[in-house]
C-alpha cells in the first residue's frame, strides 16, 4: 500500500477506536456499536496494522494519527504502559471490541502486567508489548536469526525470547510445589504452555502434564492462547491434543463457539469433540446453522463424538445439510450411535440424496441400524440406483444390503443390471444371484 495509503487507514482505523473507546465509555446502545464495527470489519481486512507509541505520538502502520481523532486511544494506551499493538488481518471487529473493552474496564490483577495478561485471556489475534519490550517479536517470525545472520534464541511465540532453560527449572519447581497457586501465575503458566509447542511431552506423569494437570481450566487457557499464536500445523496439533488431555476449560471453549472468528469456531468445536464434552452439545447444535460450512462440520464431527441425545438429534438434522462433507459426517455418527435414526431422517435421504460419498455413508448406517420401515424404503432406493446407474459400486452395495434383509427382493433388480457386469462388480452381482436364488 502507498504511504498515502498508510494515512488514510491510519487515520479510519485509530479514529474508529477512539470512537468505539467514547461509545464503551458513555454506555452507548448496541446499534451504534454495531455500525462502528462494520467499519472496523472493513479497514481490519486491509492489512495488518501496528499502532506504535513514539516520540509523544501514535503512529497506525508508520503514519502519524490525528491527535485529535485519536487522543482516547492514545491516552489508554499511554495509561496502562503499552508501547506497541499488532492487529493482524485475522482480527475481526468484535476481538477489537473485545481488546478496547479490556482497556476500558481491566481486570483487578491487570495492575502493570496488562500486556502479559491479554496474552493469557484475551482476543486470539492481537498482541501487545509494554513499554521497554521493544525486542519482542510480536509478528510471530520464526526463522531463526536476524538481518545479518546471528542465530537467535528460541523465541516464545508472541511472548518473546523463550529461555528453555529458566522454563525448565520453572517447571520443575511448579511440579512439585506445595503452594502451586501461589506459584503458578498467568505468566509462568503461558512460559509452561509455549513447551508443548516446542515437544515437550505433558504426558500425566511428566512434569508439564502434571503442571497443567493442576492448573485445570487456567491451563487450558494458557494453552489455548499459545494455540491462536502457533505458527504450523505440528504445533497446532501438539496445542489441541494437550487441551483435550487435560479435561478442563470446557466453559472457555464453549465461550470461543461465540468468536467472530471461523477457524477460531472451528478448533474449539473440534476439541469440544475430542473431549467428548456432553455439556457443550446444545452449543454444538446451534453450529449447524452456521455461514461456514468447515465450522458447521467440525460441529458435525464434534457431535458425533459426545453422542448424546441432543447429539443425535442434531445429527438428523444435518444430514440435511447443502454441504456433502458435513452429510457424510452426520450419516457416520450415526452409524456410531447406539440409537436408531428416525425413519423421517431414512425416508427422506433415501427418497433424494443422490452423492454417491452421501449414499455409501447412509447405507452403512442403515447397515447398522436396519429399521424395518427403512428397510422396505431401500426398495425404492435400488429401483431408483438401477434405473438410471452412475456408480455401480453403491448399487452393488445398497443391493447386498437388501439382500442381507429380503434376499428375494434382490431378483428383479439383478436382470437389470447386464450393462453393469464389468470386471470390478461381476463378483459381487454373481454372489447376489446366489444369495436371492438359495433364499
Amino acid at each position: 500500500m502507498s504511504d498515502n495509503g498508510d494515512r488514510i487507514v491510519a487515520h479510519a482505523i485509530t479514529g474508529v477506536c477512539d470512537r468505539l473507546l467514547a461509545a464503551l465509555e458513555a454506555g452507548a446502545p448496541g446499534a451504534e456499536l454495531g455500525k462502528l464495527l462494520d467499519i472496523a470489519d472493513t479497514l481490519l481486512a486491509v492489512e495488518d496494522i501496528t499502532l506504535l507509541q513514539e516520540d509523544e505520538r501514535l503512529l497506525a502502520n508508520g503514519a502519524p494519527c490525528n491527535p485529535e481523532s485519536s487522543a482516547l486511544l492514545r491516552n489508554i494506551l499511554v495509561a496502562h504502559g503499552v508501547r506497541r499493538a499488532v492487529l493482524t488481518r485475522d482480527t475481526s471487529a468484535r476481538e477489537l471490541l473485545q481488546f478496547l473493552a479490556f482497556l476500558v474496564n481491566p481486570p483487578p490483577e491487570a495492575t502493570g502486567a496488562i500486556a502479559k495478561l491479554w496474552g493469557a485471556h484475551g482476543a486470539w489475534r492481537i498482541r501487545l508489548e509494554l513499554t521497554g519490550e521493544a525486542s519482542a517479536r510480536l509478528l510471530g517470525e520464526h526463522e531463526g536469526h536476524d538481518a545479518a545472520g546471528d542465530s537467535k534464541p528460541p523465541r516464545d511465540d508472541a511472548h518473546g525470547p523463550l529461555d528453555m532453560a529458566a522454563s525448565e527449572r520453572t517447571l520443575a519447581e511448579l511440579a512439585s510445589t506445595s503452594t502451586f497457586s501461589e506459584l503458578a501465575t498467568p505468566e509462568r503458566l503461558l512460559a509452561m504452555a509455549a513447551l508443548v509447542g516446542r515437544g515437550v511431552s505433558f504426558a500425566p506423569d511428566q512434569p508439564l502434564g502434571i503442571v497443567l494437570a493442576r492448573a485445570q481450566a487456567d491451563g487450558t487457557r494458557a494453552l489455548l492462547s499459545r494455540l491462536a499464536a502457533a505458527p504450523n500445523p505440528a504445533e497446532r496439533r501438539r496445542y489441541c491434543d494437550a487441551i483435550a488431555s487435560l479435561q478442563h476449560g470446557v466453559e472457555d471453549l464453549i465461550g470461543a463457539l461465540d468468536h467472530g472468528t471461523w477457524y477460531v469456531v472451528r478448533n474449539a468445536a473440534m476439541l469440544l469433540g475430542e473431549m467428548r464434552a456432553h455439556g457443550a452439545d446444545d452449543a454444538l447444535a446451534r453450529l449447524l446453522v452456521h455461514a461456514d460450512a468447515r465450522v458447521r462440520l467440525a460441529a458435525t464431527q464434534a457431535l458425533a463424538a459426545i453422542g448424546s441425545d441432543i447429539a443425535v438429534l442434531a445429527l438428523e438434522a444435518a444430514t440435511r445439510d447443502p454441504f456433502v462433507q458435513v452429510r457424510v459426517a452426520a450419516w457416520s455418527g450415526l452409524a456410531r450411535s447406539p440409537d436408531t435414526p428416525s425413519l423421517a431422517c431414512f425416508s427422506d435421504a433415501l427418497t433424494t440424496e443422490v452423492d454417491p460419498l452421501v449414499q455409501r455413508a447412509l447405507l452403512s448406517c442403515l447397515g447398522e441400524h436396519p429399521h424395518p420401515m427403512a428397510v422396505a424404503l431401500l426398495v425404492r432406493f435400488c429401483a431408483r440406483l438401477v434405473s438410471s446407474p452412475r456408480n455401480s459400486g453403491i448399487v452393488c452395495d445398497a443391493l447386498e444390503l437388501l439382500a442381507q434383509h429380503r434376499p428375494r427382493a434382490v431378483q428383479p433388480f439383478l436382470r437389470r443390471l447386464q450393462d453393469m457386469d464389468t470386471p470390478a462388480t461381476r463378483s459381487r452381482i454373481d454372489a447376489l444371484r446366489q444369495q436371492s436364488t438359495a433364499a
